[in-house]
């Protein structure tokens, strides 16, 4: 493994109530709550109905069921750009997983556990290598702004940051840099 940025992580938990939509719940939460780099930490409930795009399939799966909520995991960004991946439990214990694409609603609640990396900045920039929109990792740096790493796998180089290993931010959280191998 090979670690790139590492931040501290506070944890937000939300409960979800029938009727809400999964995806967007936490969307707007990030939103409103101003956080810049999420990742989903834990998620159990059940949904009512969803839209999911199955591995490297282009049409969607459009489910109206009782499903419950097997695992949801995926990163958040600060302009809502976000990668959801959900895998749910039909009724008769066979399992779908895949993208959450439209609507995951939530059937009787959804209790969902946020990681906030305070000292990250997450974006998705369109990479040639793969055609997609992918992580970008920005460092908040003490002075403002973030500086974005361009890293791929393989890579040999030193990180492109100029500060000190650790920094304190005022809430005492702490960044780690490391070099690439």
């Amino acid at each position: 493994a090979r670690i790139v940025f590492a931040s501290s992580v506070t944890a937000h938990a939300l409960r979800l109530e029938p009727g809400d939509d999964l995806r967007v719940s936490l969307i707007q939460y990030c939103a409103q709550a101003n956080l810049s780099a999420t990742t989903v930490l834990s998620c159990v409930g059940s949904l009512s109905e969803m839209r999911l795009r199955l591995a490297g399939a282009d049409a969607f799966l459009d489910l109206e069921e009782s499903l419950e909520i097997v695992s949801l995991v995926g990163t958040i960004c600060a302009d809502a750009d976000h990668h959801l991946h959900c895998a749910v439990a039909r009724a008769d214990g066979s399992v779908l997983g895949g993208h959450i694409k439209g609507p995951a609603i939530v059937a009787t609640t959804a209790e969902v556990v946020l990681g906030e990396m305070g000292d990250l900045d997450f974006s998705r920039e369109l990479d040639d290598a793969t055609g997609y929109q992918e992580l970008q990792i920005g460092l908040h740096r003490l002075r403002g702004g973030a500086e974005r790493l361009r890293w791929r796998p393989g890579a040999r180089r030193s990180l492109p940051y100029d500060g000190p290993t650790v920094l304190s931010t005022s809430s005492e959280r702490r960044v780690h840099t490391s070099t690439v191998h």
